[in-house]
């Protein structure tokens, strides 16, 4: 074999060797990063220009690399198979994600995501390019049922719970309210305006998801169409469920309704055809005026709720409104205030007996 067969054999060998230490020695960039690593080659020192070799950063990758956590939060099926993402905790951005969420659309906070902010998978995907794998929206989602009135046994209406109910939700903070409730351990029972619910289907499935009960506020909340007959008063009930099954992505009963501005807009022939198709409606029996004009201050709205519930032993029904600041704000004093009175919470159920002070309708 000649000289050069030889030689090039030898070098082909130290290529390949070369090769598989390279590889070896390559830095170990896996983990829970949503950031693509660029290899960069350690700096060279040019004697003739000058530069001491022993003043050159050697800086490795690994060292040049940001670390991106993860966010947490929920996914959310807000129509048939198409998910978004709710943040669970504010995400501190980079200057390079906060130049990726303008591009995106997505609405910042003091250059930060805030907390209960819905993502889009394209927005999600956005700021954290090749976590894919890491963030996927689960294949199929679990039918839960509502809370259930246990068979044949009845709430007696002498017990002191408390009942919140939240009238004209999903709003723009609904997602606040959400998160207050959870950090309070409360469930409440919120009643769903059909219209609005096309309007933030992906707070129908937070609200869904949180545990809460889902309740029928009609579609229109117009108390024109409402009124104007029997069976236009039904079908505006009805098509609210349609609206909600469309937000959830399927089918939910909601036995439970509550008219909007209360029972007497609509005449009593009405509200028997709506219990002889299997709806409980109620209204309330204290409320925090948070729709009143002459409620002006937080104080004035607590007092408003104690001085309107202490009317009545027992139960406490007791009317907020989503989508009402003063109402986020005392939250937590009112629910503190009749923990100390010796309330429990709980939410409506078809099994509860008749509260006194509240206008109610049983299923016939």
């Amino acid at each position: 074999m000649s000289i050069r067969i030889w030689l090039a054999c030898l070098l082909a060998v130290s290529l390949c060797f070369t090769g598989i230490s390279a590889f070896a020695e390559a830095p170990d960039i896996t983990g829970d990063v949503a950031e693509e690593a660029a290899l960069e080659p350690a700096p060279v020192s040019d004697p003739a220009a000058g530069d001491d070799p022993a003043e050159v950063p050697l800086e490795t990758p690994q060292e040049e690399r940001e670390i991106l956590f993860l966010p947490s939060g929920i996914w959310i099926l807000t129509g048939y198979n198409t998910w978004t993402f709710q943040v669970g905790h504010a995400i501190s951005l980079t200057a390079e994600q906060r130049d990726t969420a303008e591009l995106a659309g997505i609405m910042l906070e003091a250059g930060n995501v805030r907390e209960g902010a819905i993502l889009t998978i394209e927005q999600l995907y956005a700021l954290y390019p090749g976590a894919e794998a890491l963030l996927a929206p689960p294949l199929m989602y679990p039918v839960r049922q509502q809370p259930m009135a246990e068979a044949g046994v009845t709430v007696p209406a002498s017990e002191k719970i408390f009942y919140l109910t939240i009238d004209d939700t999903p709003s723009e903070t609904t997602p606040e309210m959400l998160a207050l409730l959870d950090s309070l351990g409360i469930k409440a029972t919120f009643f769903i305006v059909g219209g609005r619910a096309r309007q933030y289907p992906e707070y129908v499935r937070a609200i869904y998801d949180a545990g809460h009960v889902i309740a029928n506020h009609s579609y229109s909340h117009d108390a024109k169409i409402l009124s104007s007959s029997a069976s236009a008063c039904l079908a505006d009930f009805r098509k609210c469920e349609k609206a909600v099954a469309d937000a959830l992505g399927f089918p939910l009963e909601m036995p439970i309704l509550r008219i909007p501005y209360g029972a007497s807009t609509v005449p009593v022939s009405y509200r028997t055809k709506l219990q002889e198709n299997g709806y409980m409606w109620i209204d309330w029996n204290a409320l925090n005026g948070d729709t009143e004009s002459t409620i002006k201050s937080d104080k004035a709205a607590l007092e408003r709720a104690y001085s309107t519930a202490v009317r009545y032993d027992g139960a406490v029904v007791m009317l907020v409104h989503d989508g009402k600041d003063r109402t986020l704000r005392t939250m937590e004093e009112m629910i503190a205030h009749f923990s100390e009175k010796g309330y429990t919470f709980g939410v409506l159920q078809t099994n509860i007996e008749r509260i006194p002070g509240a206008r109610m309708g049983f299923p016939k």
